[in-house]
């Protein structure tokens, strides 16, 4: 409406009145060139940076393809057989867990875990040594931890000694005594879970050396992920696995509990709710359609990375490894294919995202190789199913040269595109990569210049936030810590940007648990406390991401301000039973509000939810969850690191047509083991909304008259009717009404609706109880310019007599938007 608006106009003028596309922002010191694109260590707030320029043969055959070649190459493709982020009988390997990864080293930061949860792995020392002890932790998701570990040592082939069993590997490290003499291999032996597997880690290896010294193995000289086996580790053979750890077969699943729909919560629940913030209001869900799912082409690979977005006509889905491209009109799917096929790559294509460009009606898309090489198609209009730009980008250049990339991120925005990534190395940093798209909307379609801000502080994840209104500069925002946010700007032009970061503090928080979710044996991986995606909009950059709350996971988010630098308002979207994880939001112009999210109990398959709130709503309110999809059958796929993969992400847009709002997530479905995307279009109306604009001042009786409405805000039902109740009694007045609301001190009262203003006839006179009323016909305005249509907002009040030095007063502004 209107009068939510008002802040969003204040800054629009405080916009119009500064030089074009730039925004002040104080105490930022002088320009820093980085070598390299290599920031300052640290990422330092305030210090405005350069970056550095990718040369011209970073970008690798640069083309313009047609959807009809994609589909020819398409032809020609043999899906691959196996899902290869699953086991698929592979033997584990010794490796070092990932950045990403929840771990218990006994020391520093790293470990070592058996990949796969292998039951029997064994370390060849390549001459007889003393073996002394070693530290042993629990890894993995609950249920699928060895449930006790023990070592053997051999000799010449043969078995000479074995320690007991270490039982209950837990969280803290354990010291289990070895005290081998002379061994010229060791084994390690997990005694499996129900599953079939045994996750253990190991750190702080102590052997015997030469002449009576002792080598302790803490593996801090190790990077993240990497195979000790890839580089003989200290001249070790550290072998692959030889246990046997196929499950058993499967359990039969009772029939789930279809998860609690908000508002209809359960019994004695309604405190909580409201305690979990659950005062706002929600969107109307219009309609929701099965997305891609695991077995489309490509698409055999867990986790889907859900990501979509619609566009003019068309809603684009993106996961491992596919592209589906669904028409809004009739949610018919028109393109499905593989990611291998888009690109025409041989190799992996993953993580990848996609996003519309607001500003010039086109479609961005990004993957990954899992190297140094990022798949980019930029389409040539508004029509993804039309031609595309592909190349590939080299960013292992400079300050991450070696590295690899990982989790990229994307946004877009009026000035070009924006890709974030984790450049997988040591130490481990993350970089942004700056995109000018001018030149890819020319008649000779090209990448232009690509900056890479690189060796930033490592946040999990930096999201840029797309826009739908221009904010003068691209702003990305990350976790900088447990209780703060990171922002960062970058400026124009984008031949030359630089970039300046701020810090935003929040609410603290913490990482969420994994999530129950019936029939799984394993709980379902929550994604830690990386931000899921941000979205700029109405001047406000809002974002989303997963924290523990009451021991469950919840869907936490923020609204910034990004010119002050202040957090505006925060909530939690929680409920007393169900975990909630991977959210993803969007806002409009007016600051209203959709989130999406995947949600789950130990009753309840993993399924896809949604909630929302209005402008106007109390601040840090969302409304409670609402289920619009369910899950309906169990999930236990588990990774090399032993976790259920879920996610790992989601994107919940706004429409470039009329304002709705879309989003994505994941849900199981009706087989074991498999996902699906469901894809869901909601709206948040302001049809039928009457909201106070301004209160009265007092009469002489010490009374604020007020308005009401009754009847229906229906156009066609013509029923409305105005109501002034609090007016000193018996006295005349008139009802009247303008379009938009405005502030005049006159006479003895607070005139709060602008000029024009149109008078609704007859005069009234007020009751001996203070209520004066008046049906208003829709039909007959006092004047055409008066005319209240569907869809419009309009502001009404009651001027009256009163026994006051000024003589008359009004009762306080009301806002209806009415409706069809």
């Amino acid at each position: 409406m209107m009068f939510h608006t008002l802040s969003a106009v204040t800054v629009a003028l405080a916009a119009s009145l500064s030089p074009q596309g730039v925004q002040v922002t104080p105490d930022v010191g002088p320009l820093h060139r980085a070598p390299d694109g290599a920031v300052p260590d640290g990422d330092p707030d305030r210090v405005r940076v350069s970056g550095q320029r990718l040369g011209a043969d970073a970008v690798k055959e640069p083309r313009i393809e047609t959807m009809k070649a994609v589909l020819a190459r398409a032809a020609e493709w043999v899906q691959p057989a196996e899902n290869r982020r699953v086991r698929n009988g592979r033997q584990g390997e010794w490796r070092v867990p990932s950045r990403k990864d929840r771990s218990f080293p006994a020391s520093g930061t790293k470990c070592l875990i058996n990949r796969w949860g292998d039951t029997s792995m064994g370390i060849g020392l390549g001459r007889e040594r003393d073996v002394a002890q070693v530290m042993i932790a629990r890894h993995g998701g609950a249920g699928i931890e060895a449930e006790a570990v023990r070592v053997l040592g051999f000799r010449a082939g043969v078995q000479v000694a074995v320690t007991p069993w270490l039982e209950a590997p837990g969280d803290a490290p354990r010291a289990l005594r070895i005290d081998f003499r002379d061994v010229d291999r060791v084994v390690f032996e997990a005694r499996p879970s129900a599953t079939g597997a045994g996750y253990f880690a190991i750190d702080d290896l102590v052997l015997g050396g030469a002449r009576g010294l002792t080598e302790t193995l803490d593996f801090e000289d190790l990077t993240w992920d990497e195979r000790p086996a890839t580089t003989g580790y200290r001249g070790l053979d550290w072998e692959k696995g030889t246990g046997s750890f196929e499950p058993p077969a499967p359990r039969i699943v009772p029939a789930p509990r279809e998860p609690v729909r908000p508002g209809l919560a359960p019994p004695g629940s309604e405190s909580a709710m409201r305690g979990a913030g659950g005062g706002g209001t929600a969107p109307t869900l219009l309609r929701h359609f099965s997305g891609p799912r695991l077995g489309d082409p490509g698409a055999g690979f867990i986790p889907p990375d859900t990501c979509g977005a619609p566009g003019i006509d068309h809603f684009c889905a993106i996961v491992n490894q596919n592209l589906s491209i669904y028409e809004k009109a009739t949610e018919n799917r028109v393109l499905n294919v593989s990611l291998q096929n888009f690109w025409g790559a041989t190799g992996s294509v993953g993580d990848p995202r996609i996003a519309y460009d607001f500003a010039h009606d086109r479609w961005c898309a990004i993957a990954t190789d899992f190297g140094e090489l990022l798949y980019f198609a930029y389409s040539l209009s508004a029509d993804p199913t039309g031609a595309w730009f592909k190349a590939s980008l080299d960013l292992a250049e400079g300050f991450d040269a070696g590295r690899w990339i990982d989790y990229p991120t994307l946004g877009v925005d009026s000035r070009g595109a924006f890709v974030e990534a984790y450049m997988v190395g040591s130490p481990a940093r993350m970089s942004i990569f700056a995109i000018d798209t001018a030149p890819l909307r020319t008649s000779t379609p090209a990448v232009g210049t690509v900056t890479a801000f690189r060796n930033l502080t490592w946040d999990g994840a930096i999201q840029h936030a797309s826009q739908v209104d221009d904010a003068g500069a691209s702003w990305m925002v990350s976790t900088g810590s447990s209780a703060g946010l990171r922002l960062r700007r970058i400026d124009p032009p984008m031949t030359a940007p630089t970039l300046t970061s701020f810090s935003v503090g929040v609410p603290g928080y913490g990482e969420a648990p994994d999530a129950p979710a019936l029939g799984s044996t394993v709980d379902i991986n929550t994604g830690g406390t990386r931000l899921m995606n941000a979205a700029y909009a109405g001047g406000s950059i809002w974002t989303a991401h997963c924290v523990e709350r009451g021991g469950r996971a919840a869907a936490r988010w923020y609204e910034v301000d990004p010119t002050t630098q202040t957090l505006l308002q925060s909530g939690n979207v929680e409920d007393p039973s169900l975990h909630f994880y991977f959210p993803s939001i969007a806002a409009d112009a007016n600051g209203n509000v959709v989130m999406g999210f995947s949600g789950s109990d130990a009753q309840s398959f993993p399924s896809c939810y949604f909630t929302g709130r209005l402008s106007g709503d109390p601040s840090g309110e969302m409304a409670p969850a609402e289920l619009y999809a369910a899950g309906l059958a169990s999930y236990t796929l588990t990774d090399g690191a032993g976790r259920n993969r879920w996610g790992d992400y989601s994107l919940t847009s706004l429409d470039p047509v009329d304002g709705s709002f879309w989003t994505i997530q994941e849900r199981t479905r009706n087989q074991s083991d498999s996902w699906i995307t469901q894809i869901a279009q909601l709206e948040h109306s302001d049809c039928g909304q009457v909201e106070t604009v301004c209160t009265a001042f007092p009469t002489p009786g010490g009374t604020f008259p007020t308005m009401v409405t009754s009847g229906s805000t229906s156009v066609t039902a013509n029923d409305f009717a105005l109501l002034a109740t609090g007016v000193p009694p018996g006295q005349f007045g008139l009802f009247f009404y303008g379009r938009d609301p405005g502030f005049l001190v006159l006479g003895d009262g607070l005139l709060c609706i602008d000029q024009p203003l149109y008078r609704i006839m007859p005069v009234v006179q007020v009751s001996p109880f203070g209520v004066a009323s008046l049906p208003l016909d829709l039909t007959s305005p006092p004047d055409p310019a008066g005319t209240i249509s569907a869809g419009e907002t309009w502001n009404f009040s009651f001027w009256f007599r009163q026994a006051s030095p000024g003589g008359f007063n009004f009762a306080g502004g009301l806002g209806v938007t009415f409706c069809e």
